[in-house]
């Protein structure tokens, strides 16, 4: 299958930063305009999906279900007139007041993914799945749902219909 420049650019990233990784995402769905993957020593219920439009989620699907986002890395990748790139999203956020500084500008589309989504991605990773850590659901499957990555000290449990520890086991 070809694969699209999202998903070459991903792979060329990963076999570089691989190792920075302690629970590093392993493709197990692959497609033209999409892939997904799951995380080694990560229970099955977080999932990630990236597609070449830019949309770059980590979310979780529960009972069939897609229960919530947990995470977005986004990017809209957009060139101005220097050949410099920059995030759409990002630039939209500063012309509306969202966000106080303009976009950075990148050499080249590759950099713009490296650096606004998949450095981000790695950083968040290596964070939020820690042993310490539990995945909180809330709602019913069939109507509203919603998930929350939290500290075990900061979980309420009168608050979760569910609660589930993120590592599966140490890789």
């Amino acid at each position: 299958m070809v694969k699209n420049f999202v998903r070459k650019t991903f792979d060329h990233w990963m076999r570089k930063n691989h190792y920075r990784f302690q629970h590093p995402p392993e493709i197990i769905k692959n497609r033209k305009d999409y892939f997904k993957f799951q995380f080694l020593g990560i229970i099955p219920q977080l999932k990630g999906h990236v597609n070449k439009n830019g949309q770059f989620e980590i979310y979780v699907e529960y009972q069939g279900w897609c229960w919530d986002l947990v995470q977005e890395f986004d990017v809209i990748p957009c060139r101005n007139k220097q050949g410099q790139y920059y995030c759409g999203l990002c630039k939209h956020s500063y012309e509306t007041g969202y966000a106080k500084e303009e976009p950075f500008k990148y050499s080249s589309r590759r950099e713009l993914w490296d650096q606004h989504s998949f450095e981000p991605f790695l950083q968040w990773t290596n964070k939020s799945l820690q042993s310490s850590h539990r995945l909180c659901l809330g709602g019913e499957k069939g109507e509203t749902t919603w998930a929350s990555i939290k500290k075990l000290e900061d979980v309420t449990k009168e608050t979760w219909s569910l609660i589930l520890p993120i590592v599966r086991s140490k890789i």
